[in-house]
């Protein structure tokens, strides 16, 4: 039968460089998981904007601006507000960026409220980063 012990021990062998299987098996479940949590976000993203109208988003996008914080001299590494990737609105409020500090935002949008985790930002990001490799070769 298989014991916490076993698996405590298999995990520290996938520490070895040449072992690293586990660790990159549970990455891409986690990434699959946050992939799947996104594509919800975004539908429910979408009947809100369907819900309230073209009108209601425009006036939300205009008071989006009064809304976000932004970079203030306490917090000058903090992000402008962005595109959202659902309604297409400048009115994406992030509260922090990815890990790459590539400008990807975690957050959310203050117009259809679509929300943008943490592991969302930095898949984005290394998408992004794997572009730009591609683009100087």
């Amino acid at each position: 039968m298989l014991e916490r012990r076993h698996v405590d021990a298999l995990l520290a062998l996938d520490a070895h460089p040449s072992l690293g299987a586990l660790d990159m098996e549970r990455e891409d479940r986690f990434e699959g998981s946050a992939q799947q949590q996104d594509a919800r976000a975004r539908e429910q993203a979408g009947q809100t904007l369907q819900r309230i109208g073209e009108e209601e988003a425009d006036r939300r996008a205009a008071a989006a601006a009064d809304l976000h914080a932004g970079p203030t001299p306490d917090d000058p590494g903090a992000l402008e507000l962005q595109e959202c990737p659902v309604c297409w609105h400048e009115a994406f409020s992030s509260d922090g960026q990815d890990e790459l500090c590539m400008q990807v935002g975690h957050g959310e949008c203050l117009v259809c409220h679509y929300r943008r985790t943490p592991a969302i930002a930095n898949a984005s990001a290394r998408e992004r980063e794997w572009e730009r490799g591609w683009a100087r070769d």
